[in-house]
């Protein structure tokens, strides 16, 4: 609670919290209003490096005292900063990428889109694949655009021997963006680190 009044002062960190709906109200609070909502996650990359220090200071055992991890950045970035602690350690994940459609479309810097977006799943798959254990599974959902890309991806990167399912799921049966009738499903390709050997 020593920190409160630096968040309390952080408008911000409150409008933050606003637009994630957490709060009603984007403006400012109190250190009573933080008494009142204590599980307020703070995003200390809103507050400066003498907060930061000050907030690892007051945690006694930072791996004993967290039993999750929340990472806020570039997916590449993120992975590659888990490399050394969670190597080999991860049971499951799942990756919801860019479906590279017109409604999520990210940028690219050249025009070969199919091939841009594959190198960007399998670069990130390789990362991910380091960190799995022997008996794991990844779960990547996709639609029809890059279904096809996806999996020569995770065939590369985890082998075709490894490819436990695909799984489809019905996601919206009214979707307005279809030409000639409803695409109301999407798929969850399953690959396991090593389903051979389990």
């Amino acid at each position: 609670e020593e920190l409160y009044p630096a968040i309390a002062a952080n408008e911000a960190q409150w409008a933050q919290w606003h637009d994630l709906g957490m709060r009603e109200s984007a403006a400012a609070g109190t250190v009573d209003d933080l008494k009142a909502q204590p599980f307020l996650m703070v995003d200390t990359d809103l507050f400066d490096a003498k907060f930061r220090a000050d907030l690892l200071r007051a945690l006694p055992d930072l791996d004993a005292t967290t039993d999750g991890l929340l990472v806020h950045g570039d997916n590449f970035q993120a992975l590659t900063l888990l490399e050394t602690k969670y190597a080999g350690a991860v049971k499951s994940a799942y990756l919801d990428p860019p479906y590279n459609t017109d409604v999520s479309a990210i940028p690219y810097k050249n025009n070969y889109k199919h091939s841009s977006w594959a190198s960007m799943m399998e670069n990130r798959l390789k990362k991910l694949r380091l960190l799995m254990k022997g008996v794991s599974a990844c779960f990547v959902s996709i639609d029809k655009t890059e279904r096809d890309t996806l999996l020569g991806a995770m065939d590369s990167v985890f082998g075709k021997e490894n490819r436990v399912s695909e799984l489809i799921w019905i996601q919206n049966t009214n979707d307005g963006r279809a030409k000639s009738f409803s695409t109301n499903h999407e798929y969850v390709e399953v690959y396991a680190r090593d389903l051979v050997g389990t």
